[in-house]
């Protein structure tokens, strides 16, 4: 069963906006918190625990210290439209997924 998993990952620095679409199109953010350091704010849909994982491999990878990582929302496999993609109204796509022409 697919189930599509909304995340939203915190990292300490400044994650160029390049990086965005290397990680599958991710929406990414930087943020200075009151202590004036830099976090980017990444958010985006993952298919599966591997995608997300490969994400936070990268990131490791590229050395930003990992903050948090929090579920935002889940989306089941009756998401699934009749040409076999997830309907994107429920939030960004992510995971190397395009969309249909």
């Amino acid at each position: 069963m697919d189930t599509r998993t909304d995340y939203r990952i915190t990292v300490r620095g400044c994650l160029d906006r390049s990086w965005s679409e290397r990680l599958g199109g991710i929406s990414m953010q930087v943020q200075t918190e009151a202590d004036e350091a830099q976090v980017t704010v990444l958010t985006g849909t993952f298919r599966d625990q591997a995608a997300l994982a490969g994400v936070l491999d990268t990131l490791y990878s590229l050395g930003f210290p990992l903050i948090s990582v929090e579920p935002l929302g889940i989306h089941p496999e009756e998401d699934l439209q009749e040409d076999g993609y997830f309907d994107q109204s429920h939030g960004p796509s992510q995971g190397g997924e395009s969309e249909a022409d």
